[in-house]
């Protein structure tokens, strides 16, 4: 039975723990990578809404109703009436 010097070993469980540091510094890379790739893609997606005198929802559509007119007579024109559930039924109970 021979007997291996105890540095050698120990330089092997060094290289070994550099190795999976190096995996998880990768991952870890990768992660960031991905979340600022997503975070991207959201805004692009959405970023027109964070723009002043922008919304994400259709809130013009409350121009058109009489509570808010001055002549109730008057028609107003609104970007897509068919939207209407978002303001009357979603924005009004949160």
């Amino acid at each position: 039975m021979s007997r291996e010097n105890p540095s050698r070993i120990a330089a092997c469980f060094n290289s070994r723990e550099r190795h999976e540091a190096s995996r998880y510094d990768v991952a870890q890379v990768l992660m960031k990578r991905l979340a600022v790739l997503f975070v991207g893609i959201a805004l692009l997606y959405v970023g027109a809404g964070f723009l002043p005198g922008r919304t994400f929802a259709p809130v013009d559509l409350l121009r058109d109703f009489e509570a808010w007119k001055v002549d109730p007579t008057e028609r107003i024109r609104v970007s897509n009436s068919a939207l209407s559930d978002v303001v009357v039924q979603f924005i009004a109970w949160d």
